[in-house]
């Protein structure tokens, strides 16, 4: 796996794909990049571009950690790891 910030982006995008992971934390990533692509927004971007870009990057951030921390959890609890796993199985 790729160290920093690709490995990390890789393992969320495997997580995503892997079904043997919770429903709601991967449904928090997709509606974080829906609210990221949105114009509807708590800080908007035109009013104040420091704190509107600011919430909308923890937000998504916040939902890639739960999701990595989720699939942690249920690595431990399986005693293997998911993301080997699944990443042999995505590979062609």
């Amino acid at each position: 796996m790729l160290p920093g910030p690709l490995g990390r982006l890789r393992r969320v995008v495997t997580l995503l794909r892997d079904p043997r992971m919770p429903r709601l934390p991967r449904y928090l990533v997709l509606l974080a990049l829906v609210y990221l692509v949105s114009p509807v927004d708590f800080v908007p971007e035109l009013l104040n571009p420091v704190f509107g870009y600011l919430d909308d990057a923890v937000l998504l951030w916040l939902s890639f950690r739960w999701l990595i921390r989720s699939g942690q959890a249920r690595e431990e609890a399986a005693g293997a790891r998911v993301v080997e796993t699944t990443d042999r199985r995505l590979r062609p």
